[in-house]
């Protein structure tokens, strides 16, 4: 037997117990387990190569041999070798006696187990005969505390006890002394932990003294770590967990872990009063069932187990806190869109109360919205895409503008809900489809824009339709360059609407829903305004919606029926199909507006006119439709207004076909009915409130009468009323509409009558009963549009003519001037102004990919004031528009009116208040266009006129002229024709303004005595500069007309449309390039002009500029230079590092271009200007330049033009001064000293013609470590020297001195000691003494600076320590 190792033995003992134990041991064991590595493979297990020489060139013949794995093999290996072995040791009996399965055999194996101290128990005596019965409901528990299922017998032995079964406890029999005392167990009982080993157990040891022998063990184990350090005890630990295999290391360590139990002296009397106290702690979450608001019963049927997680949701929810007032809280939505408080303390049963986050707070947010919206449930789903349609809409009506830190639409955007919402629209679900259709339209839709557009219809140029196509898509359009194809979501981010339609298939999606699907009214309504606000994104998504198959033909099949059956008015509609709709009508509007081929396809395949006619000729009454676009209106809709709306709508294709010329049949098929509706409004009191039908078919016998005036023979293509198009010889004339001069005459007294009337009605009852004025305007802008092409027309009779307009004027439009009635039309200007609206932030919710007209508020009224009810602007322009044709018509008329219309003390309050105003947020806004159109026609007639603040005219102008926008190209030429340059608006010259100048800038005249390279004196006196400008006005106007010429095919296809002339009329869409006609520096366009031309590489290089260029840019400098003096508000707009680098751009023109007198005098000026301390200071080169990459370049560029032609120029360098300033960028200064030192040679410039303060370059002193190396490095090598550039070498010198004496500063000693090293080293002694002895700047001095004669003694020191002697 072998013997244990004791206490005091030592390594060498324990391997010798090794060797014997493996000597003993020699035989194999009955089983072994071996666990083949499979990374490290052994040498004997070679891989199998297959090579391919050795094998033979034909398959062996006979079966194919079958793969084994290592496994099986050696499997089979093992057990033909077993069969060997039995084969020559074992007999047959042996063999079947050791493979037998019998029971005898098996019963013969039986061991018994050792009882010999194991406790016996006897049932205890009872009165009880039996056992108490079990009860179901006396269940507690199906489960054990360790998971394990508990049959009934053991739940009723935990519920009642031992007791009841007549056997006790083994603690009570210990108690009463019935039961053998056991000393093994004592340990266990005591629960102490420290007695006995975690890991050796003596479960293997014997049956009787295994526990006893374990704890022997592990007290000897005890004892010898006790007699170790730490650093042994560490040490083994690290020698035993390296020898060790990890997942027995893993094991050892996990039975540390030893989970709390509920021990045995835990008596039923306890666990009774626990669970009838109803305090059960759950041991893996320390949750108390104590604040549930349920408690669960032992009876209930499987609550055995209590799920303290999913009861939490059970329990009341703390009150809502604010939150912290400054990061806000998330915003959370009601199912109405509505932001809920976050103090607000609703109900629960209103199921706002359904998330995770944030429990206690009722709603929920965008991001739970968007998880909803994915829910494979159908009522979630259509729940959540209706919630987040709603909170879209009020979003973009502005309602969450003050109660949201960030705005909502730009943030549901950026997260792609867009894509969110296409998806939704192939659900196969209808109420899932029409919550996505109504998101959809919430999101790309808004109906204020479209009520607007209404609104103003039949206002001058209101059947013009704006583009709304983001910027970006059409700067990339016109770029031309082939670019990386973008995915979905970068086509998003730029234009939502061009990828729903070109990656989205959205076109072809809404044509299935409307033609199989066939949703309900509302869905129906909502597609067709989604394919209206597609159509009005740009001509070529127009195109893409008339050309999609079978789209246009489900529209005018289903929705613009010519028949149909009478329904109930009472009735309200589930189904429109089949019915004509508005929207339809709208849609149809705007594709037609798109470009003059679509509405002719529509009239030509769709018989357009036939569905006009059928619903103006009848009054039908019997139509019964929904309202177009407002679907959430709650206001009762009678069926005459009904009628009337749609009848509108088709009055409003209508007049768009008629400016192309087209189906102009029309008129001479309804003549009678206009002619009826004409009849039926003189009489004031029968003229219905509401105007629009009337106002709207006014407005086409409008553009009958330009059709029927414009029509002239000519060759080329043939248009015919229908819109086909073909092509003639050129001896044929093409084919004319089917009006002519004739059918539009005896509309002339009817409409006269109607405007009498109405300026009647305006000039009396206005002033007491304010009424809308969109019957007063169409019936105007007649008869203005009549007398317009009247005088082009053969029949004209001058004499005749000339009299009506004069007893018309008498006796209608100079009463009307004068009246009351017309001044209180006229006081609402300012009050109804967009350009005079409070400067306010404008709206958040706005998104680039997005183009919207902004026209809503929270209140529903209209953004723009222009728009709101009783706004004056559409009546006033019509009538300010027939005072001009009427003035120019009869020039006698001229004295009579204009002094009561140039003269009046609203308009010229309005006018003043416009020329000073700042500019407001709604400037940009689309609807302003309005009031370009009243100011644009007000100046017109002041033209006619002139008056006594003909200045504050012309500054109204120049905001004018940079306000329009794409579309009004011809008012921005006519504008530069008559007014811009018009001496009669420029009267700041006149009488004795020159003279009080003159008084005012003589100081400034003393102080400019710049020389040319040619030493002829630069003068710069502002009067003598000013005098000539009443001679030069014209030729300016004529130099910038001829540099905008390049713009005239856009001016061209304005003046088509404001004249509307029908036969080149193209288009009734204005796309926006994102700007002005004009950009806001459009008084420097030649000069960059002539910059383009002379930097184009290629382009001929000439020694002298042609004269015509000398002028042009003298021209362009003298009328910057006006600006400057009398319109410095004009030019406020642009900044004055904006204004520097097109001036400089005169310099790099031509060579010798800024030597001419008469473009070096203006650029003198113009520094004067550009130098005052206030503009220095607005100095800032870093912005953003349109046009250049950035000032670097162009300054770099600048300078080499210096250093090639300037000969020494004072003014070309005064320029180059100014980006040099210590204020501005050190890049600018390196480049100088560095790259371009050679133009320090040159810098004659002498101090006291700098215009620039001399402070500005000195301080605060250098810092740039670069700079100060390249500043010594010149002064030492005699780059830069006092006599060839004075300021620079004064620069040089002042800054190199602080550097050096400036002992404070450690962090460059290193490049100082050098520099005083060199500087001692130094042969120059003149450098060498301004150095050192340098004390102040004094530009009277010679050298421009003073010197110290004796250095301080804080100097000396410093000099001294630098000295050779010392050194040494």
């Amino acid at each position: 037997m072998l013997k244990r190792p004791k206490a005091g033995e030592s390594e060498d003992d324990l391997l010798k117990f090794q060797e014997e134990f493996l000597a003993r041991n020699k035989s194999d064991p009955s089983a072994s387990v071996k666990r083949a590595d499979k990374r490290k493979p052994s040498s004997e297990d070679k891989k199998d190569v297959v090579k391919l020489d050795e094998l033979p060139q034909t398959l062996p013949p006979g079966p194919v041999p079958v793969k084994k794995s290592k496994f099986r093999k050696a499997q089979e290996e093992r057990r033909s070798k077993e069969a060997t072995t039995l084969a020559e040791t074992d007999d047959a009996e042996e063999r079947v006696e050791k493979h037998d399965r019998h029971m005898a055999q098996v019963l013969t194996q039986i061991i018994e187990r050792d009882t010999r101290n194991a406790a016996v128990f006897l049932p205890r005596q009872t009165s009880q005969a039996f056992p108490t019965a079990l009860h179901r409901g006396h269940t507690l528990q199906s489960t054990g505390s360790s998971g394990e299922k508990k049959s009934l017998f053991m739940q009723h032995l935990a519920t009642s006890g031992v007791k009841d079964f007549g056997v006790v406890l083994k603690q009570e029999l210990q108690k009463t002394g019935e039961m053998p005392h056991n000393p093994s167990t004592d340990v266990e009982e005591r629960g102490d932990r420290k007695a006995t080993s975690r890991i050796v157990q003596g479960s293997g040891l014997s049956a009787t003294l295994g526990t006893t022998e374990a704890r022997k063990i592990h007290e000897e184990n005890l004892e010898k770590i006790s007699t170790m350090t730490q650093e042994e005890i560490d040490e083994e630990r690290k020698k035993l967990m390296e020898m060790m295999d990890p997942k027995l290391l893993a094991f050892l360590t996990s039975k540390k872990k030893v989970k709390p139990e509920i021990t045995e002296m835990e008596t039923e009397t306890s666990l009774r009063e626990r669970v009838a106290g109803g305090k059960k702690i759950s041991k893996k979450t320390g949750h108390s069932d104590l604040g549930l608001p349920v408690q669960p019963e032992p009876t209930w049927v499987h609550m055995e187990k209590v799920e303290y997680d999913k009861l939490e949701w059970m329990r009341d929810l703390p009150p809502p806190s604010t939150g912290d007032a400054k990061n806000g809280l998330p915003a959370r939505f009601d199912f109405h869109g509505n932001i809920l408080p976050a103090d607000s303390d609703l109900p629960v049963n209103q199921g706002l109360h359904h998330h995770g986050n944030e429990p206690e707070r009722a709603g929920y947010t965008l991001e739970e919205m968007f998880q909803l919206a994915r829910s494979s449930n159908i009522q979630q789903r259509t729940l959540a895409l209706q919630v987040l349609a709603r909170v879209i809409s009020k979003a973009k009506r502005g309602a969450y503008r003050d109660v949201v830190q960030s705005p909502i639409l730009p943030a549901v955007l950026e997260s792609g809900v867009v894509f969110l919402f296409r998806w939704a629209l192939d659900d196969t679900v209808d109420t899932v489809l029409a919550a996505a259709v109504a998101a959809m339209h919430a999101l790309i839709c808004n109906p204020a824009d479209q009520e607007c557009l209404d609104r103003c219809f039949s206002w001058f140029q209101g059947h013009v339709m704006p583009g709304q196509c983001p910027v970006t898509m059409e700067s990339e359009r016109q770029d031309g360059e082939e670019t990386v194809e973008e995915t979905d979501a970068e086509v998003a981010k730029r234009d939502i609407v061009l990828c729903l339609v070109s990656r989205m298939v959205l076109l072809q999606r809404l044509r299935h829903i409307l033609e199989t699907r066939k949703p309900q009214a509302v869905t129906v309504l909502q597609v067709l305004d989604m394919l209206t606000k597609t159509a009005q994104h740009s001509p070529s998504l127009a195109y893409e919606i008339v050309h999609c198959p079978r789209l246009l033909d489900v529209v005018f099949q289903e929705f613009l029926p010519t028949a149909w059956d009478p329904q109930d008015s009472n009735a309200q509609l589930s189904s429109v199909y089949g019915l004509p709709l508005t929207t339809a009508l709208r849609l149809v509007a705007a594709l037609c507006q798109a470009g003059r081929n679509m509405a002719a396809h529509m009239v030509s395949k769709y018989k357009l006119q036939n569905i006009i006619m059928r619903y103006m000729a009848v009054k039908t009454r019997s139509i019964c439709c929904l309202l177009c676009s407002v679907i959430s209106s709650t206001e009762p809709v009678t069926e005459h207004l009904l009628s009337e709306m749609l009848q509108t709508q088709s009055v409003r294709v209508w007049r768009i076909c008629l400016s192309y010329g087209l189906a102009t049949q029309t008129y001479l098929d309804l003549y009678s009915t206009l002619v009826g509706y004409i009849q039926s409004a003189l009489d004031p009191g029968g003229r219905p409130s509401s105007q629009q039908m009337e106002a709207a078919m006014l407005a086409c016998c409008e553009t009958v009468v330009s059709v029927a005036g414009s029509v002239k023979p000519s060759t080329g293509f043939v248009r015919s009323h229908d819109g086909s198009a073909m092509e003639t010889e050129g001896s044929e004339e093409v084919i004319s509409p089917d009006v002519n001069w004739s059918h539009v005459a005896g509309l002339y007294q009817p409409i006269t009558s109607c405007v009498q009337s109405v300026l009647e009605d305006i000039k009396d009852n206005y002033q007491f009963k304010k009424c809308e004025l969109h019957f007063a305007t169409s019936c105007v802008n007649f008869l203005a549009t009549f007398y317009h092409q009247l005088q082009k027309q053969p029949t004209y009779s001058p004499v005749q003519c000339l009299q009506e307009v004069e007893e018309f004027c008498c006796k209608t439009l100079v009463p009307c001037w004068k009246s009351l009635g017309l001044k209180t039309v006229l006081s609402n200007l300012s009050q109804h102004s967009n350009l005079l609206s409070p400067p306010e932030c404008p709206s958040q919710e706005v998104a680039s990919c997005l183009v919207e007209l902004q026209a809503s508020q929270p209140d529903g009224d209209f953004t723009a004031p222009v728009l709101q009810p009783h706004s004056p602007y559409g009546f006033l322009t019509a009538l300010l528009r027939l005072t001009l044709v009427l003035c120019q018509l009869h020039k006698g008329v001229i004295d009579k009116m204009l002094v009561d219309v140039t003269q009046d003390e609203d308009l010229m309050s309005y006018m003043k208040k416009v020329s000073h105003n700042k500019p407001s947020c709604l400037v940009d806004n689309y609807f302003t266009r309005h009031e370009n159109y009243l100011q644009y026609y007000f100046l017109k007639l002041a033209a006619l006129k002139p008056g006594p603040s003909m200045s504050i005219l012309h500054r109204c102008g120049l905001h004018l002229l940079s306000r329009l926008k794409d579309g009004d190209e011809y008012l921005a030429f006519d504008l530069l024709s008559t007014t811009i340059f018009s001496p009669d608006f420029i009267t700041d010259g006149k009488e004795d303004g020159l003279a009080f100048e003159d008084l005012g800038e003589m100081k400034l005249a003393e102080t400019s005595r710049l020389k040319s390279a040619t030493q002829r004196e630069i003068t710069a006196n502002r009067s003598q500069l000013l005098s000539e400008v009443y001679t030069r006005l014209p030729g300016i106007r004529a130099m910038y007309l001829s540099a905008f010429s390049a713009s005239q095919q856009a001016v061209t296809a304005s003046s088509n449309r404001l004249t509307c002339n029908t036969a080149h009329t193209d288009s009734l869409m204005s796309c926006s390039s994102g700007g002005g006609v004009l950009p806001r520096d459009w008084m420097y366009l030649p000069l960059i002009q002539l910059y383009v031309k002379a930097s184009t590489p290629g382009s001929s290089i000439e020694e002298r500029v042609p004269p015509q260029l000398v002028s042009m840019a003298a021209d362009v400098l003298y009328w910057v230079y006006v600006l400057e003096c009398w319109r410095p508000h004009i030019l406020g707009v642009v900044s004055i590092t904006l204004k520097v680098t097109r001036v400089m751009c005169a310099f790099m023109a031509g060579n010798d271009l800024f030597l001419d007198r008469s473009v070096s005098c203006y650029l003198a000026a113009l520094l004067q200007e550009y130098t005052k301390p206030a503009a220095l200071d607005r100095l800032d080169f870093t912005e953003d330049i349109p046009g250049l990459s950035s000032f670097y370049d162009l300054f770099s560029e600048l300078l080499q033009q210096y250093e090639s032609v300037s000969f020494g120029d004072s003014l070309f360098a005064c320029y180059v001064l100014v980006p040099l300033q210590r204020r501005h960028s050190v890049q600018m200064r390196r480049l100088v000293w560095g790259e371009k030192a050679a133009v320090l040679r040159t810098f004659r410039v002498p101090l006291t013609q700098v215009v620039i303060p001399i402070e500005r370059f000195l301080a605060p002193d250098e810092s740039d470590l670069p700079l100060l190396q390249l500043y010594f490095q010149c002064l030492v090598s005699q780059t830069v020297r006092p006599i060839w550039a004075p300021i620079m070498y004064l620069t040089a010198v002042h800054h190199v001195n602080r550097f050096l004496y400036y002992q404070a500063d450690r962090n460059h000693q290193g490049p100082r000691d050098r520099m005083w090293h060199q500087l001692m080293a130094c042969k120059h002694e003149e450098v060498k003494h301004h150095l050192l002895h340098y004390k102040m700047a004094d530009v009277e001095q010679e050298y421009g600076m003073t010197f110290y004669t004796n250095l301080p003694t804080i100097r000396q020191t410093v000099v001294d320590g630098y000295m050779p002697a010392k050194m040494t």
